[in-house]
């Protein structure tokens, strides 16, 4: 999964269809315009204006992707410089561990995939640097991009499938690998919605990527939240239609296939503990996190992972050996 940039915008004339061919909006599912108009009494004018055109856009997406090939008849999708795009698999590293010259991970310090892949390399004891931001000369404009020697793999999930087998010597499971897409699909974009949803976590997160926050930062954040709710929830909506809300719908399910192992890899952290621990142990902290785990009956598994001290999430380098 990757973190992306969107922008509103009208479709391309390609893409336009007439009244007669557009998708009917599902019984029961609300216009954009009827829940920008829930907002809170304060909100302004503008903002309601923001939030109605981005679930247009939102729906409009919708509506292309219904015209399109099943995902079954479509040929792979490769960017002009060959790499990858989200969520298309690629071949195996072919080379060995002592084959490699250098690791670069190209990411953002608090996102949560990016901190999913920390969490994984620093386990491992896999060394990399990481740099902040898009790889610079990429097709992919998104991040997380990993880079290893002239080997480019973008979208954490990629990633994941592709060097999990690498570094440990033995593919993953097929469990392995169920665990996996719900906490990069499920799991992940319901967090982020709670915790964009949350007055005080904003400001919390906030205060952690700048290291300040003042009194009309705070302002700001109250006025901001109600709206970004809204926005950032229906957009993930429909990217993610599998999103978990409240996130303690997965958490449980997680608990009860964790049963009375101490770690979902059994007496030492596998692939699953590491990917669902370093999605949100960034915003450890944060009340949307820990009505998680309170919620999922999961605080004893966390404890266990805290004290593998793999929560250095700030670091931004890690050296080559």
């Amino acid at each position: 999964m990757a973190a992306f940039v969107w922008a509103a915008g009208s479709p391309p004339p390609e893409l336009r269809t007439s009244s007669a061919e557009r998708p009917r909006r599902p019984r029961g599912v609300e216009g954009p315009s009827k829940m920008a108009s829930k907002m809170a009494p304060g909100a302004s004018f503008a903002g309601v204006a923001l939030t109605s055109a981005l679930l247009r856009r939102a729906q409009q997406r919708r509506s292309r992707r219904s015209l399109r090939e099943p995902r079954s008849v479509c040929r792979l999708r490769v960017l002009p410089d060959g790499t990858n795009e989200e969520g298309e698999a690629v071949k195996p590293i072919d080379f060995k561990l002592d084959e490699v010259e250098d690791i670069i991970l190209y990411q953002q310090d608090l996102s949560p995939p990016c901190v999913k892949l920390r969490t994984m390399f620093k386990y491992y004891n896999l060394p990399f640097r990481a740099v902040n931001g898009r790889h610079p000369t990429s097709d992919y404009k998104k991040i997380p991009v990993l880079v290893i020697n002239d080997r480019q793999i973008n979208d954490s999930h990629v990633i994941v499938k592709t060097v999990v087998p690498w570094f440990t010597g033995r593919p993953m499971t097929e469990e392995e690998m169920y665990w996996e897409k719900r906490i990069t699909y499920e799991f992940q974009p319901g967090m982020e919605v709670e915790l964009l949803g949350n007055e005080r976590d904003v400001a919390r997160i906030w205060a952690q990527a700048t290291d300040y926050i003042g009194g009309w930062q705070r302002g700001i954040i109250g006025l901001v939240v109600p709206l970004l709710k809204i926005v950032v929830e229906s957009l993930f909506k429909s990217r993610y239609p599998d999103i978990a809300l409240p996130s303690t719908t997965f958490g449980q399910s997680f608990r009860a296939a964790l049963g009375e192992r101490p770690f979902f890899g059994g007496e030492k952290p596998g692939p699953v503990d590491l990917s669902l621990f370093g999605t949100y142990v960034a915003f450890d902290g944060c009340s949307a996190v820990a009505r998680f785990l309170q919620g999922s009956d999961l605080e004893d598994w966390h404890q266990r992972m805290m004290e593998l001290n793999l929560s250095d999430v700030q670091t931004k380098v890690y050296g080559m050996r």
